[in-house]
């Protein structure tokens, strides 16, 4: 409960300027508005840049991939700049939209951690469970997932 009441009070410890300043009402919306945006579309950079080791799973979107992943950046990138243009004219130093400054300095602090840091000791996802335990995990998936479909059909 410790963690609730730490991100409730976080959440409105940010939601306090927007009361007097509606500036930071739109540079923090912008800031996370960009930042879903950003993690969203980063396993799809992903998957367009290293297509040739990437193996699809079962629900894929086949030959249409491509091209919806090109649309998805294509569209991430125009939205992200929409985001950080000013909201109000004329630019003052009371109207300026603050998001590309916040926004770039996570991307410098990530970097530097990265560069200083993680780099050293990350490793990726660890695989929970032997090879032989993940394919009897999926096998009781499979058996599970054909009880439901054969019972829904019954109904």
């Amino acid at each position: 409960t410790n963690s609730i009441w730490f991100a409730a009070v976080g959440a409105f410890i940010l939601g306090v300027p927007y009361y007097w300043n509606y500036t930071a009402y739109a540079a923090v919306t912008s800031i996370a508005v960009i930042g879903l945006y950003i993690a969203y579309i980063l396993p799809v950079i992903l998957r367009r840049l290293n297509a040739d080791n990437f193996h699809a799973g079962p629900w894929h979107l086949g030959r249409w991939s491509t091209p919806i992943g090109w649309i998805a950046i294509v569209w991430v990138v125009f939205i992200t700049v929409l985001f950080m243009l000013p909201q109000v004219w004329p630019v003052t130093r009371d109207t300026f939209n603050y998001t590309p400054v916040a926004v770039g300095a996570v991307f410098l602090f990530a970097w530097i951690y990265w560069m200083v840091s993680a780099r050293h000791w990350f490793k990726g996802p660890r695989v929970q469970g032997s090879e032989e335990e993940l394919e009897a995990i999926e096998r009781d998936l499979t058996v599970v997932g054909s009880t439901t479909s054969a019972a829904a059909s019954a109904e």
